[in-house]
């Protein structure tokens, strides 16, 4: 038999959040027969679960300005443990990723993962560092087909390096997770809605709650959020304003929101741009109906309209409440069990982890042409 592949990933962290979920899901399903990965991490914040055999090693990142000593350490990190791939989860690790490979004779495959739109990117260094470091990389993975096809058209020369592959959802231990006890229980009579995400612009709370505002004007409904940042205290005040203190529960960070989820007769989610968001996928695997957004990207890939959750424009929240209200008084959306499994099979982990091992495998079988450093998108021809 074979030895196992040596495989490096490199995350932020591994704790809350979409692209460490990915990344901690990943580690725990990946064939070792045929993979054998280790963990590099910015920070040292372990939040989700990393299995005993993976070996850790962390950069001590702090800052932005630190980036240049966390690429060197990274460099340095890769020449010692010469891995023969490497992947990257987020927008912020290619960047470190493509600094350090450059200059590294010989240098491991390298696949970078992106998990949302390089519109969203916060800061120059990854709106910069993108177009210089992803002629790089070997395969550019979007976790979306629209997000997928935004970075073909935004790095149109590398269309032909870019595929797709979902976030992988652990069916096992999501529905351990979700009959877990919880002492929580709703305030009043009546529907339970839940929404998971953290409290930032992207998200759209505030167009959540104005919606919900109109919907407690019908429906004696509750509103659970589980998430924290930085505009808790707006939507606190947003809360008070609306008059739902009573009905509107912000529950901050639950390290398992999906016993909470499991109580929920409705999932909510009110996003401008996304780009496939974790939580939609597990209330849909959990059988929990939706009213999301239609936005970039991810939604309409996950929820089948009118039949497993509503879509709604983005932006309105006349839209999303008239969609709250008709998913609340008619059980429609509970009756299709056979469209909630189909869900279900997409995203199971079993499945979705046995592609990602076999495009990994791959980059390490085939030969490529080696491509020059640091070149930017507009340089670079398609291979």
């Amino acid at each position: 038999m074979s030895r196992p592949i040596p495989l490096l990933i490199v995350s932020t962290t591994l704790d809350c959040g979409g692209a460490e979920r990915f990344a901690s899901t990943l580690l725990a399903n990946i064939d070792r027969d045929r993979l054998q990965p280790e963990l590099v991490l910015f920070r040292n914040k372990l939040g989700y679960a990393m299995p005993a055999d993976v070996s850790l090693h962390t950069l001590g990142h702090r800052r932005v300005w630190n980036t240049a000593r966390t690429v060197a350490r990274l460099r340095q990190l890769i020449r010692r443990q010469q891995p023969a791939i490497i992947l990257s989860n987020i927008a912020a690790t290619n960047v470190v990723t493509g600094m350090a490979l450059c200059g590294i004779h010989a240098r491991p495959r390298w696949v970078a993962r992106v998990g949302n739109s390089p519109r969203l990117h916060d800061s120059f260094l990854k709106s910069w560092g993108a177009n210089i470091v992803y002629p790089m990389a070997d395969r550019i993975v979007g976790n979306s087909v629209g997000l997928t096809d935004e970075l073909r058209t935004r790095f149109s020369p590398l269309a032909q390096r870019m595929t797709t592959l979902p976030n992988p959802t652990d069916l096992k231990a999501l529905a351990l997770q979700s009959t877990c006890a919880d002492s929580l229980r709703p305030r009043m009579e009546g529907p339970l809605l839940i929404a998971v995400g953290r409290l930032c612009q992207q998200k759209r709370y505030d167009l959540m709650l104005e919606a919900f505002a109109r919907v407690r004007s019908q429906v004696s409904a509750e509103l659970w959020i589980c998430g924290d940042g930085p505009l808790r205290r707006q939507l606190e005040r947003q809360i008070r304003h609306l008059k739902l203190t009573s009905s509107v529960r912000l529950l901050g960070l639950r390290r398992n929101p999906h016993a909470l989820m499991k109580q929920a007769d409705l999932f909510l989610m009110s996003s401008d741009h996304e780009g496939s968001p974790n939580a939609l996928i597990e209330a849909q695997v959990l059988g929990i109906p939706a009213v999301t957004t239609k936005c970039p990207h991810g939604p309409e890939e996950i929820v089948i309209h009118r039949t497993t959750g509503f879509l709604t424009p983005v932006g309105n929240a006349d839209a999303f409440a008239n969609a709250v209200l008709r998913a609340l008084k008619t059980k429609e959306l509970l009756s299709h069990t056979s469209a909630y499994e189909q869900v279900r099979r997409r995203f199971d982990a079993n499945r979705v982890v046995r592609q990602w091992e076999d495009l990994l495998c791959q980059q390490v079988m085939t030969t490529r042409s080696e491509p020059s450093d640091f070149h930017s998108v507009s340089q670079v021809q398609s291979p």
